[in-house]
């Protein structure tokens, strides 16, 4: 089985961009999103597919308003399969992201796209999200985070096509990475040559 997906485009500030990421050996930072756009790039399955197209408009620094007024015209232009979210829980301001996937959003797709949210629960509007994906204005949600975790929605668990726990952070692997990552800040901000 090859997926169909063809177009993924991104949009956000640095969470998208990767810049929190540690670089590739080749001085590369990649975001989650390139991950997604590697993922989907490789043909495991021995058909032959159309190319991958990928976009990633992410900037770093970008406040929510910046991101909605440059790249979403731009990002639904490209008319993608698959829209990701990074974005930090900003629940006021300028950059406010909370309930920033709402109906005023979905209503804005030009066609039926995969959503996929790894960054936080309520930067979804439950209801909303629900309502498109039963209307199928959506083409499948994938969901790591959750709005009201640890009590996720029961409808919108069951209208996901992908459904996580949102606990990466508290995997073994996920503390190593984590510990190593501060051992080595901590190394290098103080000099003590253990950062390499």
């Amino acid at each position: 089985y090859r997926h169909p997906m063809t177009r993924l485009v991104c949009m956000g500030d640095s969470f998208t961009e990767g810049m929190s990421d540690e670089p590739r050996p080749d001085g590369r930072h990649l975001g989650w999103s390139d991950r997604v756009a590697e993922g989907l790039a490789a043909d495991t399955s021995g058909v032959a597919a159309a190319p991958v197209t990928y976009a990633n408009l992410a900037i770093r620094g970008k406040l929510l308003d910046q991101v909605v007024a440059e790249q979403f015209g731009p990002a639904l232009t490209l008319g993608p399969d698959i829209i990701t979210f990074h974005v930090p829980l900003n629940m006021v301001g300028i950059d406010r992201t909370h309930h920033m996937v709402d109906a005023v959003f979905l209503s804005g797709l030009e066609k039926p796209a995969i959503l996929i949210n790894t960054c936080r629960g309520e930067v979804f509007e439950t209801k909303a999200v629900c309502e498109a994906k039963l209307s199928g204005a959506l083409e499948g949600l994938v969901i790591d985070c959750w709005e009201n975790e640890p009590q996720p929605n029961p409808g919108l668990l069951k209208l996901a096509d992908y459904a996580t726990p949102h606990i990466a952070g508290y995997s073994k692997d996920g503390k190593a990475r984590g510990t190593q990552m501060s051992v080595r800040a901590i190394s290098k901000f103080f000099g003590l040559g253990i950062d390499g």
